[in-house]
């Protein structure tokens, strides 16, 4: 047990070093009388750094638990920082805030207070958040993040990311996942120390803090090696909307001195592991897919060892270091980076372990960083989904929404969808609603089923398109229920408009024409030779009080029957050259 100084005999494995541990609240030493049952404090990469110190506290005689009630500063909010060490050295191994005040009681009657802290850090995980940053990296992204969050510039120790986003967005992302999930892509690793938020590239070719042994000062050691981490190459894959072919990256290198006489080049090929292909549907420039890459084999070389070692309580070592392992066999021997550390003090014993490696798998792929489909108001619904058309009038809410039955989800009830259109906007837009029973597929916002848009309608065998498909794919067009068209044919450049009893307008650049026509064999033809009507029957041109003017170099006129001109109050025939009237008879009056 710690002594009035705040100090305890270690007393396994070394019983002459005196534990020294110093806990400051809000700058100020605690007291020093009280007894300090347990104290564990927890670094690592791309986790918050956390401690938990245990105080023995409560009289059940005095009914009130003494520490809890009168040191204000043991509550959440105060600053906190502990510092470890033997003799009279200590030497700060945590600081941050504390989140958590706990009691609690036994059978026995022990009775104790229980303090969680976490580091500063934890400030980036108060809610999910919506942003967009436009034209800025990573780097500058996150400094937005954790300056919003409010942790002060000084705060942040960040390598430089050299992609430049013309837009990322933040979408319904805790601060904290966002920046861990781009520092991750950039091939970095995020370290909430003491308040500081380092995030940097692992430097395995520094020199090693520490050299252990063992079976000299190792008290607990595991370790793997695992080959079906290992990738020999990474490659990314992405579509160039420019240039309308695929993206690649370029070959994946990563700075990584490996330990051990297993390489993990070798470990690659002993499972086939040649190559690993990351593909994005998106358009990612080739410096993101060459970040990206890289980040993933970085990640493979980091899960080639990863292992543990239980050492006698030290503060010399912390993540981001490298330790180098004698005695462990030739497989392991080496350097290793260290990843996390675990001080832990109990029973008047400090043990500290030492983690090495990090797990393959992306910090997506094991934190629950996505938002509940429909944000966890009810099961969501996945993927889109097929419905049958059943109403498209009397809106309730008067939203245009139209009616729709689920059928594999209820064969009864309907519910209310609203239409997604070419074009839509106050009394204007493009409006094409399905008919009743038409088949429709339906997609959710947010994915939650109360909310279904139509993105669009469906043909089948049972509802064959009105035209057949063709790899030419020359014909496209509208056809309605009652076969008013409008299509296109892009082979010979026509533009057809026609009604179901044959009215048809055509605009033909194949015959550099256009043709309105009917049924009843009335015709009228705009092409290179001019304007031509033709009729079946009679062709009138009246009008009621202007003038009917007909002007051209010549005009002819024949009937084959009867050709007749009245005026009603004058007629005049004249030229201003010969003027011929002939005929068998000719009668003028």
């Amino acid at each position: 047990m710690p002594n009035e100084n705040g100090n305890a005999l270690a007393t396994r494995e070394q019983p002459t070093d005196l534990v020294n541990f110093k806990i400051k609240l809000n700058g100020t030493d605690m007291n020093g009388e009280y007894a300090l049952v347990g104290l564990t404090v927890f670094k690592s990469f791309n986790k918050i750094a956390y401690a938990k110190v245990t105080l023995s506290d409560g009289d059940p005689a005095k009914q009130d638990f003494e520490i809890s009630s009168k040191e204000d500063a043991l509550v959440p909010g105060s600053e906190i920082e502990i510092a470890m060490g033997y003799h009279e050295q200590a030497k700060t191994v945590f600081k941050g805030l504390i989140i958590k005040h706990a009691l609690r009681s036994g059978k026995n009657k022990k009775s104790f207070l229980t303090i969680e802290a976490k580091d500063k850090a934890i400030k980036l995980v108060a809610g999910r958040k919506n942003f967009c940053y436009l034209e800025q990296t990573d780097k500058e992204i996150i400094q937005k993040i954790t300056k919003r969050a409010g942790l002060s510039g000084g705060d942040l120790v960040m390598d430089d990311t050299p992609v430049k986003h013309a837009q990322m967005v933040q979408y319904n992302a805790v601060d904290w996942d966002f920046v861990v999930a781009r520092a991750e892509m950039n091939g970095l690793l995020v370290l909430p120390d003491d308040n500081k938020l380092l995030i940097q590239k692992p430097n395995t070719n520094q020199e090693p803090a520490k050299d252990i042994t063992y079976g000299v000062d190792v008290i607990e050691f595991e370790s793997e090696i695992d080959a079906g981490s290992q990738l020999k190459q990474v490659k990314a894959q992405a579509w160039n909307v420019k240039d309308q072919k695929i993206e690649e990256s370029p070959e994946a290198k990563v700075s990584f001195k490996e330990n051990g006489n297993l390489k993990a080049d070798q470990l690659a090929e002993a499972v086939n592991r040649q190559e690993d292909n990351l593909v994005h549907g998106g358009s990612l420039t080739t410096d993101e897919l060459k970040a990206w890459s890289e980040a993933r084999l970085l990640k493979s070389r980091l899960a080639k060892t990863i292992g543990r070692i239980k050492l006698k309580g030290t503060t010399e070592l912390k993540p981001g270091q490298v330790l180098k392992l004698n005695g462990f066999s030739k497989r392991f021997n080496g350097n290793v980076f260290i990843t996390g550390i675990r001080h832990s003090y109990e029973l008047s014993v400090w043990e500290t372990d030492i983690q090495f490696g990090l797990p393959e798998n992306w910090f997506y792929q094991r934190e629950d960083i996505l938002e509940k489909p429909a944000a966890g108001l009810i099961p969501g619904i996945n993927g889109l989904q097929i419905a049958l058309v059943t109403q498209l009038e009397d809106d309730p809410e008067q939203q245009d929404r139209i009616k729709i039955q689920l059928p594999l989800i209820d064969r009864k009830e309907a519910i209310w969808a609203r239409i997604a259109s070419l074009d839509a906007g106050k009394e204007r837009g493009a409006f094409f609603r399905p008919e009743i029973n038409d088949e429709v597929v339906v997609g959710f916002l947010n994915d939650d089923p109360r909310y279904p848009v139509i993105l669009g309608m469906l043909n089948s065998s049972k509802n064959p398109a009105p035209i057949s498909a063709k790899d030419t794919n020359h014909d496209k067009g509208f056809v309605t229920r009652s076969k008013m068209k409008l299509t296109f044919n892009d082979e010979k450049k026509i533009i057809n408009l026609e009604t179901p009893k044959g009215k048809k307008i055509e605009i033909n650049d194949d015959k550099d024409a256009i043709v309105l026509s009917d049924q009843n064999n009335n015709k009228i033809t705009l092409d290179s030779a001019g304007i031509k009507i033709e009729s079946a029957k009679d062709i009138v041109l009246k009008t009621a009080s202007g003038t009917i003017k007909m002007e051209a170099a010549n005009i002819n006129g024949k009937a084959t029957a009867k050709f007749s001109a009245e005026g009603s109050a004058t007629a005049s025939l004249q030229s201003s050259g010969q003027t011929v009237v002939k005929g068998s008879i000719v009668n003028i009056n």
